[in-house]
């Protein structure tokens, strides 16, 4: 099944769709560029500022449709790069991400774990999500308890920010390696500022 979390804003028509069963992958962020000290003038107004595979306007292109058909808008967690052969050496000793030696790309999110929801909150002033995953030191070449929340928030200004916060959950306090990346694919546009 295919889960995906709206954050809106009715007012100006600004949106964010977020695959919750895909990662917490951003499908579609549409936002507005206000005048300069001015609100937003509406839905006339609102553009998208992430590349999608869809056509504008199109109403059967939905993030459902989409799910992991590329890595756009994806979360690169637990690493955010690729591991050449898929191994890496960690507090002296050698994983292996992958059995026949392939290059590991981007973490595990990319491939398509669902995420579970931790709270939603939705204000005058922002329409916020948080989604949550741990990694149980179950997948392969990543014998690490990580936990990791990921916020999404749409503010009543035009903006949107996503932050990713880990914990180190090792319970014998080991140290654990841990990165985050993503790849929004910015549209390029004089009317947005990144």
């Amino acid at each position: 099944d295919v889960t995906v979390k709206l954050l809106s804003n009715t007012a100006t028509g600004e949106s964010v769709e977020v695959l919750q069963s895909w990662g917490g992958k951003l499908e579609r962020v549409a936002l507005c560029k206000p005048p300069a000290g001015g609100e937003c003038p509406g839905k006339s107004a609102v553009r998208d500022v992430i590349a999608s595979r869809c056509e504008a306007g199109d109403p059967n292109c939905t993030a459902a449709a989409l799910q992991g058909s590329s890595s756009l808008g994806a979360l690169l967690i637990p690493f955010a790069n690729r591991i050449f052969q898929g191994h890496y050496v960690f507090g002296g000793v050698e994983h292996r991400l992958t059995d026949d030696n392939s290059t590991a790309s981007h973490g595990f999110l990319i491939q398509g774990r669902p995420m579970q929801e931790v709270s939603t909150l939705v204000t005058a002033e922002k329409a916020e999500l948080v989604l949550g995953v741990l990694f149980d030191g179950s997948d392969q070449g990543y014998p690490y308890r990580v936990a990791v929340n990921v916020t999404y928030v749409l503010s009543a200004k035009s903006k949107l920010s996503v932050r990713v916060r880990a914990r180190n959950d090792m319970s014998d306090g080991s140290p654990a390696p841990f990165m985050a990346g993503c790849h929004p694919y910015f549209v390029r546009s004089d009317a947005f500022s990144i």
